[in-house]
């Protein structure tokens, strides 16, 4: 009977961070939602940001 090879754990090289904004708002009759997702690559062992990255859209709801 064989034994299952163990596979070495691997320390992550990337760590992905980021925030979701929702504001709410009125337009006349119309509610509008604002939202901006903001994201960082972070290189784990200098602690520098790879990649940078921001969206905003804007929803708007018709009553």
């Amino acid at each position: 009977e064989s034994k299952p090879q163990s596979k070495q754990e691997q320390a992550p090289d990337y760590l992905l961070t980021g925030a979701i904004r929702i504001q709410h708002d009125r337009e006349g009759d119309n509610q509008v939602k604002y939202y901006q997702v903001d994201l960082r690559l972070v290189d784990v062992t200098t602690n520098e940001v790879a990649w940078p990255g921001s969206v905003e859209r804007k929803k708007v709801v018709s009553n």
